[in-house]
């Protein structure tokens, strides 16, 4: 899940935003409540929720955008409660004029690289992840091919003769060489 705002940015503080799931807009069908807002902003790692409501708000936004949720319905305030599931393109009950826009409280924490969100914590990337940036991601990039990493890693360790070029091992040029784990060659 995100909130943005008129200009597609992440929203990180209380103010309005536009709900999307997957990079599409959420659809208020048929039981979208003070519950479903509250499991979202908890599973975004927001404190709580300060309102919704379904609007064509943002138009040229809204309708650059798939509409990709319908439904939702919690029966407890956590996501793992709720149910779900696409909109149905043969019976078109969702229409951009239903998109959810709300308001979440308390600011989301940003972890530091190594380390993704967890609700209100930050927890260490696990073995063969990495997380290279500051930020407010949910999960770690798992290390591409053959490379491994640590626990709590910022970067990918490559085999000798190659190098970490911040998103893939890459081999190294001729005449030069590199040790297991190594970020340039010599």
């Amino acid at each position: 899940f995100q909130l943005v705002d008129v200009h597609g940015e992440t929203v990180l503080e209380e103010r309005q935003g536009l709900l999307l799931f997957n990079g599409g807009t959420v659809c208020d069908g048929h039981f979208f409540g003070p519950t479903e807002v509250y499991a979202i902003c908890r599973e975004m790692g927001f404190d709580s929720s300060d309102g919704w409501e379904y609007a064509l708000e943002w138009p040229t936004l809204q309708n650059s955008l798939p509409i990709n949720l319908a439904d939702v319905h919690c029966l407890e305030p956590y996501w793992s409660e709720c149910t779900y599931r696409p909109p149905n393109p043969v019976v078109p009950e969702c229409t951009h004029d239903k998109d959810v826009l709300m308001t979440c409280k308390g600011s989301i924490i940003s972890c530091p690289p190594g380390m993704y969100r967890s609700y209100r914590i930050c927890r260490q990337c696990p073995s063969n992840t990495y997380k290279a940036v500051e930020g407010t991601e949910t999960s770690c990039i798992g290390c591409p091919g053959v490379s491994t990493s640590d626990p709590g890693a910022s970067s990918c360790s490559c085999r000798s003769g190659m190098f970490w070029n911040g998103t893939d091992c890459l081999s190294c040029p001729e005449g030069t060489a590199s040790r297991e784990g190594a970020l340039e060659c010599l």
